[in-house]
């Protein structure tokens, strides 16, 4: 795919009515467990001219921009209570 025509399909992407797509959630469950490899640690050329919130790679997981938001929301929620869990296992520990 040409750059040119991969930053117009990321910016129908974002202009699109969310009411328009539809993401089961089980699938964003299963994206916010698993985490997703971010492009830095790929050659994202799509990345480069669409920005890392509209490459290709986030475009080919979610239907609609609020989507990877609310992926960004729960996944950092994950990692907060993950990281509670931890501190307040070793403070068992500790005690």
């Amino acid at each position: 795919m040409d750059n040119e025509r991969d930053m117009e399909m990321a910016e129908r992407w974002q202009l699109q009515s969310v009411d328009a797509v539809h993401m089961p959630m089980e699938d964003l469950e299963d994206i916010v467990m698993q985490g997703l490899t971010p492009c830095d640690k790929l050659f994202c050329t799509s990345k480069h001219f669409c920005g890392e919130d509209a490459c290709r790679c986030i475009r080919s997981l979610f239907p609609h921009p609020q989507y990877y938001q609310m992926y960004r929301e729960l996944r950092e929620m994950k990692i907060k209570l993950e990281l509670t869990s931890s501190l307040i296992d070793l403070g068992e520990l500790d005690g």
